[in-house]
């Protein structure tokens, strides 16, 4: 079927689900297949794609003559569908005339825009070309990979910010109920809205659905829910419950029509604008933070180090990538063996250690962003040094501290073991010695209120946490604590230090547990202490949270854990995810927590809702991956003209 190049109506192009093409009369003109993933790509891009580009995702095992004539007649078979304006080229490119087609994905994305989530639902036929394998073009693979993850969290996170607002109302409505009810239907596996779910009924009143929810959930053993807390709000909530001739209700259809009634247009208004004005960060697959404006998770970026599954020559076993906080626009910033990069905010400059260096080569870099930020980042080698000493860039654990936004703190080793504490200026290219020697520093914090470094140090053969005024050279040092193990991953807030007390690293390893100390009285107390080890303990900016890795079964698996601080409630935050999960950072608005794991065999970045409503893998990357530091994204703008 050739269609005419004018007057024709839009062409109908599904993505969700197995996807098709459809004309306006709703025949099929192209069904699931390579033309259709062919067009699907070159229309998500927008801008267009060229040639040899196509042909490298699409055909990567061909030779270039033969992926070309293969990328023809894959074309030639979308025209015949689309008519000769309908997929266009530019030059090398190959274009997508966007005007020619209706998409499931803008009509999804109207709705969320709009707060219709009941329309959004009623669009979701499944995840992006559900039934697409592309098994020969692994890339391919990872970017259909990612537009399903991006589109589905998208269409939970809608679903979140709607359930949060009905949970603000005074009773949820009836339509809010079944949406969530048919959410939990097309999302089974979903902790997140089967709790919302849960919470809504119990917040409504009807007592009975929310009883038998919770059957539901304990039927699901493989759900990571807090089934005893929710089991006590139902309690709680029985026992506080004024008998109503609806509390026993089962069915929604059962409902009083009073009940029923709209709670009217400002409240949908309200929803509806709340998620417009979200829109670009639940497009970032952002759970609707809260907090300042500058904590807003689509206004900072991720740095994470691969190490690829496959090394092309030339190319170094370890890639330093920089990448939104949904996983989307990753560009390599660093091709140098070394995965050790921190910013220095004040400075507006990067320090790079280079892992596995020659001896003659240099060891420490000073980096800053290319105004083109696809690019590697100018890389500048230190010439900074210690008689006597080899200064590590990676000395400490979760990488060195910055001080005062303009220094950073690295450890210096003797060959006769000893080590020493130093202040680099990487901008002046100066090193200064700041301890002296020892056999025994750990990680130290900058606590910016006193200006003062907290450290784990070894004196006379304690090992405890000290402070010191770094930059108040000759000052004495303060001990903060008296440790019959020892004391060390000290995190600050405020007069508020967690850290960690055990019996120490290696063959001895084992029984840590987090410490609170607050320095303005004085006061400590054991925060969590388990038959376990429970350690790297990391602050939310907001103070009112806290995150770290517990290895409840061994050194093999282990797991982020949450605590809110005012109640000491603790989650398992990768109850569903099996293996070892570790390294937990906190995103700025204080809600969304990062992570390493390797549940699917690779260790991979993951996100998180510190609620537990939702987890998902956001580097994807072919090949081990680690994260580092989340960081604003002024960092490149202020460098973009």
């Amino acid at each position: 079927m050739r269609l005419p190049l004018g007057g024709a109506s839009k062409l109908q192009l599904e993505l969700l689900g197995s996807g098709r093409l459809l004309s306006g009369d709703g025949d099929v003109l192209l069904p699931a297949g390579m033309p259709l993933t062919l067009l699907a790509y070159v229309y998500q891009s927008q801008t267009g794609v060229s040639r040899d580009a196509l042909v490298k995702l699409f055909w990567p095992g061909s030779d270039r003559t033969l992926g070309l004539q293969s990328l023809r007649q894959n074309l030639t078979r979308i025209r015949r569908a689309t008519g000769d304006a309908g997929i266009l080229s530019r030059g090398r490119l190959i274009v997508a005339d966007r005007d020619r087609f209706s998409s499931d994905i803008e009509l999804l994305q109207g709705a969320i825009e709009t707060g219709d989530a009941e329309r959004a639902l009623s669009l979701w036929k499944g995840g992006f070309l559900t039934d697409t394998r592309v098994p020969e073009s692994w890339e391919l693979e990872d970017w259909l990979e990612r537009e399903r993850g991006r589109y589905r969290g998208m269409l939970l996170a809608s679903l979140l910010a709607v359930g949060d607002q009905a949970l603000a109302l005074p009773r949820p409505s009836r339509e809010t109920l079944a949406v969530f009810d048919e959410a939990c239907l097309r999302f089974p596996w979903e902790e997140g809205l089967h709790q919302l779910r849960f919470e809504l009924n119990l917040k409504a009143g009807l007592l009975a659905r929310a009883s038998g929810f919770l059957e539901e959930l304990r039927s699901q053993e493989d759900l990571g829910l807090p089934l005893d807390h929710l089991e006590a709000e139902l309690e709680q909530a029985r026992a506080a419950q004024v008998s109503t001739a609806w509390t026993e209700i089962e069915d929604l259809d059962e409902l009083p029509e009073a009940w029923e009634k709209p709670r009217g247009q400002p409240v949908r208004f309200a929803i509806g604008a709340t998620l417009i004005l979200l829109l670009i960060a639940i497009q970032a697959g952002l759970f609707g933070p809260r907090g300042p404006r500058e904590a807003d998770l689509a206004n900072h970026f991720l740095i994470v180090c691969t190490q690829p599954t496959v090394v092309q020559p030339g190319e170094s076993a370890l890639q330093l990538f920089r990448m939104d906080l949904d996983g989307r626009n990753q560009e390599r910033i660093s091709g140098q063996r070394g995965c050790s990069l921190f910013w220095l905010e004040e400075a507006e400059v990067g320090v790079f250690a280079n892992w596995y260096s020659d001896p003659d080569q240099p060891w420490l870099f000073r980096m800053t962003p290319k105004a083109n930020p696809k690019a590697e980042w100018e890389q500048v080698p230190l010439q900074s040094g210690a008689a006597g000493f080899t200064i590590l860039g990676d000395g400490f654990h979760g990488g060195p501290p910055e001080v005062a936004g303009r220094y950073a703190v690295l450890k210096g080793i003797r060959d006769d073991g000893q080590q020493a504490m130093f202040l680099i200026d990487p901008v002046a290219d100066t090193l200064r010695q700041i301890t002296p020697l020892g056999p025994w520093y750990r990680t130290p914090v900058w606590d910016p209120i006193r200006e003062e470094l907290i450290f784990g140090a070894e004196v006379d053969g304690s090992r405890d946490l000290w402070a010191m005024k770094v930059l108040e050279p000759g000052m004495p040092w303060r001990r903060l604590t008296q440790s019959p193990s020892q004391d060390a991953r000290p995190a600050v807030h405020g007069d508020q230090i967690l850290f960690v007390r055990g019996r120490g690293t290696g063959p001895t390893e084992g029984d840590y547990a987090i410490h609170l100390l607050n320095r303005a009285t004085g006061q400590e107390e054991v925060l969590v202490s388990r038959p376990w080890n429970d350690f790297m303990p990391r602050w939310s900016p907001d103070g009112r949270h806290l995150c770290w890795t517990s290895e409840e079964f061994g050194h093999f698996e282990s797991d982020i854990w949450v605590m809110e601080l005012a109640t000491r409630s603790m989650r398992n935050l990768t109850a569903p995810l099996p293996g070892r999960n570790y390294e937990c950072r906190w995103g700025p608005d204080s809600r969304t927590v990062f992570f390493v794991s390797t549940s699917t065999g690779e260790a991979q970045v993951y996100r998180a809702r510190s609620d537990n409503r939702f987890i998902e893998n956001i580097s994807r990357m072919n090949g081990q991956t680690v994260h580092g530091w989340v960081l604003p994204s002024s960092v490149i703008d202020r460098f973009v003209e």
